[in-house]
């Protein structure tokens, strides 16, 4: 029996209430297969269209080269904890994932002594919710 991975789905909207992505977080302790299950056919990418997917990620290291092939970055945006900063390389990679193209989001404050990566954006939560 395969178990499917665990993915909450929300819609991002705009100020006009309007969706404009689609936010994607994989509960697993191991993302990086339920991300290559997820985007391994291009049949999510291509159903949500033309809506981006913001991919939550609680750090880098399941952005591995071969799961990044499978992430367009034109369509995928990349919402990393800011806790992820404190890992070592985490802002480095970060920086050359912008430089791929991709859009980068830290969800959160980052840690007072963690590295920042030159190009960022940071999210808030202002649903009243959180």
């Amino acid at each position: 029996m395969t178990l499917l991975p665990l993915v909450e789905v929300q819609f991002v909207a705009n100020a006009h209430n309007e969706w404009v992505a689609l936010h994607l977080h994989i509960d697993a302790s191991d993302p990086e297969p339920a991300l290559q299950w997820l985007f391994g056919s291009p049949d999510l990418l291509a159903a949500v269209a033309p809506l981006d997917c913001v991919l939550q990620l609680a750090s880098v290291a399941p952005l591995t080269p071969s799961v990044l092939k499978l992430l367009p970055p034109n369509r995928v945006i990349l919402a990393i904890d800011a806790g992820a900063l404190a890992d070592s390389g985490a802002a480095r990679q970060l920086d050359a994932l912008h430089e791929h193209g991709y859009r980068v989001l830290l969800d959160g404050a980052p840690p007072v002594d963690a590295p920042r990566p030159a190009h960022s954006a940071v999210s808030l939560d202002c649903s009243g919710s959180a």
